[in-house]
C-alpha cells in the first residue's frame, strides 16, 4: 500500500516552493511583506535548521475525492450524511451531535504516528477498511484507511463523533484509534469501554483487532498505553 505523503521534512533534494510556503504561513508573510527574498532563500539560510516541513495538500485532496465516493457507496449510513464539508469530508457532524457530545472548538492540533501494529495492518492489507478513530492530522493519507474526526483537517474523511458512528455495523477489517479516549469529559472505565465496544460493533465478523492506545496519565494503573486486542478485550 502506496501512502500519499501529505507532510514530510523539507530538504535540499524534495524542496518545492508551493509545499513549503503552505506549510509555512509565516514565510509566505515575510515574503509578502518583503522581509524575506523567497522560500528558497529562507530554507536555505533559516527552514533547514529549523525542521521545517513541507505540505502536499492538493495531492492529498485528489485522493479523498476518489476515496470519499467509495465511503459513501460502501460504507456509510445514507440518512446521516449530511454532504460534503469544504474540507473535501463528508459531514456526520450535526447541530445536535455536537451538542450531545460537547464538541468544542480548539486551536490545537492532533498528531500521533501509527506506531507497527496498525502500521503493517494497514500497508499489508491494501483491500482491507480500517476505521482510525480520532484520526487527527495523518502525515500519511492512505487510501484504506477512514480518518474519522471532529476536525476538519485535510486528511479527515469523515467528520462525526464516535458515540454516533454514521457506518454500517460489520464493515470495517481492522478498527484503531490513538490518544482519543483518554480525552473524554467523564474518563471511568465504564465509559471508557462503552465507547470501546461502540467502536467493536463497525468491525467486521472476521475481524481480529480492536486497537486502542492511551497516552499520558488518564489512569496511572494502565501505564502509558492501553492496548486492546478484539480476542481478549
Amino acid at each position: 500500500m502506496v501512502a500519499q505523503i501529505y507532510i514530510e521534512p523539507a530538504t535540499r533534494e524534495n524542496f518545492d516552493e508551493a509545499s513549503y510556503l503552505l506549510a509555512n504561513p509565516d514565510v509566505a508573510s515575510a515574503i509578502d511583506n518583503n522581509q524575506v527574498a523567497s522560500a528558497w532563500w529562507h530554507f536555505d539560510n533559516f527552514g533547514h535548521r529549523e525542521g521545517r516541513v513541507l505540505m502536499h495538500r492538493k495531492e492529498v485532496l485528489a485522493k479523498k475525492t476518489r476515496k470519499i465516493d467509495r465511503i459513501r457507496q460502501e460504507l456509510l449510513i445514507s440518512n446521516m450524511d449530511l454532504g460534503t464539508h469544504e474540507c473535501g469530508a463528508i459531514n456526520c457532524l450535526s447541530h445536535d451531535s455536537i451538542k450531545r457530545g460537547g464538541v468544542i472548538n480548539i486551536a490545537a492540533l492532533s498528531s500521533n504516528d501509527y506506531d507497527g501494529v496498525p502500521q503493517s495492518f494497514i500497508e499489508n492489507n491494501p483491500d482491507a477498511w480500517i476505521l482510525d478513530a480520532g484520526a487527527g492530522i495523518r502525515k500519511k493519507y492512505y487510501c484504506n484507511v477512514v480518518n474519522f474526526e471532529i476536525c476538519a483537517y485535510d486528511t479527515t474523511d469523515v467528520l462525526g463523533i464516535c458515540e454516533e458512528l454514521p457506518f454500517k455495523d460489520n464493515i470495517f477489517d481492522f478498527v484503531h484509534s490513538n490518544a482519543v479516549l483518554e480525552h473524554v469529559k467523564n474518563p471511568e472505565y465504564e465509559i471508557y469501554f462503552r465507547k470501546a465496544l461502540r467502536l467493536w460493533s463497525s468491525m467486521s465478523p472476521t475481524t481480529t483487532s480492536l486497537y486502542l492506545q492511551l497516552r499520558g496519565s488518564w489512569d496511572p494503573g494502565q501505564g502509558a498505553f492501553l492496548k486492546a486486542r478484539r480476542r481478549n478485550l
